[in-house]
């Protein structure tokens, strides 16, 4: 009678790691799926949340404020990147950065 006790309890022991294992490779297998459907739902719950406009890098403005030439104004700055403006270093001209900036002010950054 033991010996039939004990090898029922074997064999529900390998069923259950049996059950685990197939379980743990369905979630490998389909991990990919999963991280689709999560990304899938955080997009659409971004996009909501935008009112459906996206970020396009040639149509999006990068502003930044100046607060060290004393315009106070906000201004575009891959427009300051691509004139040089030397606004920074040891021999900057703060007219010549004033006027850098204020050739870089945009309507779209107000």
């Amino acid at each position: 009678m033991r010996r039939v006790l004990a090898s029922r309890h074997a064999q529900s022991t390998i069923e259950y790691i049996l059950l685990v294992t197939f379980l743990l490779a369905a979630l490998v297998i389909f991990s990919n799926y999963i991280k689709y459907g999560f990304t899938g739902r955080w997009r659409s719950a971004s996009e909501s949340m935008g009112f459906g406009l996206h970020f396009l890098p040639r149509n999006t403005i990068e502003c930044k404020y100046d607060n060290y030439a004393g315009t106070t104004r906000w201004y575009d700055d891959n427009c300051f990147d691509d004139r040089h403006c030397d606004c920074f270093s040891l021999q900057q001209n703060s007219e010549t950065c004033r006027g850098c900036i204020l050739s870089c002010v945009r309507t779209e950054c107000d």
